[in-house]
């Protein structure tokens, strides 16, 4: 009988060790991970657009377009040149809307208060890669678009940057001379050719439509009208490789569409001898 008691005692004792021990296992396995599990959903719902709401300048001229803050304004810079931009912050907007920001009001010549941004669209300018107020947003055409900041607002700058982007741009004219053509890029089966960008010295690849017209006009009137000589795209490519080492050459991309920054869409290409 003793035996028996002693044997159910050690059942008993073995099953709590079992009960325990299965109690630590569950805390070892599944508490850290429904842990982890929240901490990802956690970081998930934190990441979010910080411009949204903001308000979008778009130039279709020029062929891009820039969000700024929705209390900020954006005005034409009167002290530069079309396109050239200022964004001011709320307490700087000028109550006169044809000037938008303020001036300084003791300021020896017209000039802004601090604090504002600026966007400009230049020839290409070597001294701006060099100040560290000048922050470059990319090439387009043959214009270097950059923002420039006192170092007030840098956040917003920064913000500001992540949201610039060049848009498709119609009826864009682009001219080069024979010297920019990589004479050795001609593709006639893609219809693509390569071309030296004058202004930042990089490559703008062309491709011409399967419908582009490909002509130049002569100096002669025939029947009352200036002669004009139509090019398949064979011929297109032929005349630039022959030209390559001949007289000045220049031929205009008319109608372009930029698709990117580096690669234009030509639906008319015209070209002229001097």
């Amino acid at each position: 009988m003793n035996k028996q008691k002693s044997f159910a005692s050690t059942i008993i004792v073995l099953i709590i060790i079992f009960l325990i021990g299965g109690i630590f296992v569950l805390q070892y396995w599944w508490t850290p991970r429904g842990e982890v599990l929240e901490e990802v959903i956690e970081s998930e719902e934190v990441i979010e657009d910080e411009t949204d709401g903001w308000k979008v300048y778009r130039n279709e001229g020029y062929g891009f377009e820039i969000k700024y803050p929705e209390n900020w304004k954006v005005a034409r810079n009167i002290m530069s040149f079309e396109p050239d931009l200022v964004f001011c912050p709320p307490d700087l907007i000028d109550s006169d809307p044809g000037l938008g920001c303020q001036l300084k009001i003791d300021a020896t010549k017209p000039q802004y208060e601090n604090g504002m941004i600026y966007l400009f669209v230049n020839t290409i300018r070597p001294e701006h890669s060099k100040n560290p107020e000048y922050h470059h947003l990319g090439f387009g055409g043959e214009k270097d678009y950059d923002l420039f900041s006192d170092g007030v607002n840098e956040v917003i700058v920064n913000q500001m940057i992540s949201t610039f982007r060049f848009i498709e741009k119609e009826g864009m004219e682009v001219t080069f001379d024979i010297q920019d053509i990589h004479l050795n890029s001609f593709d006639l089966e893609n219809r693509t050719f390569q071309a030296r960008n004058r202004a930042d010295k990089t490559t703008i690849n062309v491709i011409v439509n399967d419908s582009a017209e490909l002509y130049s006009k002569g100096t002669w009137m025939v029947d009352g009208e200036w002669y004009r000589e139509d090019f398949s795209i064979k011929e297109f490519f032929s005349i630039l490789k022959n030209e390559g080492g001949g007289p000045q050459m220049h031929f205009i991309i008319k109608n372009g569409v930029f698709s990117d920054e580096n690669t234009i869409i030509a639906d008319e290409i015209f070209f002229r001898v001097q």
